[in-house]
């Protein structure tokens, strides 16, 4: 049996506000903030044309730019002071990202048709030789399977050659202007992104351990963003 519950109304009066002004809180003199930054500390100057992406290492001592002159710039975040110039084939660089893995040295960088992995060197040796030998076995790997496989070049084209430092470093060759790549946690996979094109191939994702790439969406029905 349900029972009946009686609740009581009550009044409230509706406030009358002259001022619209009154309700907007007021906000402290700009003295009682400090300390703040009131001049610049350091300035990183190179780029002679607009700077397309940033990106700080994972153990936050170099930062990497790139613009829309081929040019890729790695900084030591403390000082400004320059530690590697890249100079890539194609003239724009839309996107750089950092390993995440403090434990190998790599950076991505997508200039239109390619994707550059390049190690620049910057770690302690045990981290460089580590690199190193990963982009060894990452080669061999992929090598073997292309001997055993025709179709393993179907869509891109993985390339190793040396960079401007005469380290080795990975060229992914695709057909179509990368817009994005992105790290997995643990530095293994890098996933990319095609510019403005409705396939299964927008977007993939590469294993540096298997050498290998695939396709996760197989289907999709709009330009991923």
């Amino acid at each position: 049996m349900s029972r009946l519950v009686s609740v009581s109304r009550v009044l409230k009066k509706k406030v009358n506000i002259s001022d619209p002004a009154q309700l907007i809180p007021e906000l402290p003199s700009p003295d009682d903030l400090k300390p703040f930054p009131t001049q610049v500390s350091i300035e990183y100057k190179f780029h002679q044309t607009p700077i397309r992406s940033i990106s700080v290492s994972p153990c936050g001592n170099f930062l990497a730019s790139a613009d829309e002159d081929s040019n890729l710039v790695i900084w030591q975040v403390s000082s400004g002071r320059i530690m590697r110039k890249y100079k890539l084939p194609n003239k724009v660089i839309d996107s750089v990202e950092w390993n995440p893995n403090k434990q190998i040295c790599l950076l991505a960088v997508c200039n239109e048709e390619k994707v550059f992995v390049i190690q620049p060197q910057l770690y302690r040796d045990r981290f460089n030789e580590s690199t190193s030998q990963l982009i060894k076995d990452c080669q061999a790997t992929y090598l073997q399977e292309v001997e055993g496989n025709e179709k393993k070049e179907m869509f891109l084209k993985w390339e190793f050659s040396p960079d401007e430092l005469g380290v080795t470093m990975i060229v992914l060759d695709f057909n179509h202007i990368i817009k994005s790549a992105v790290w997995h946690a643990k530095g293994d996979y890098l996933a990319t992104m095609i510019y403005n094109l409705q396939s299964s191939l927008q977007v993939m994702v590469h294993s540096l351990s298997k050498a290998s790439s695939q396709r996760p969406l197989t289907s999709t029905k709009g330009s991923i963003v």
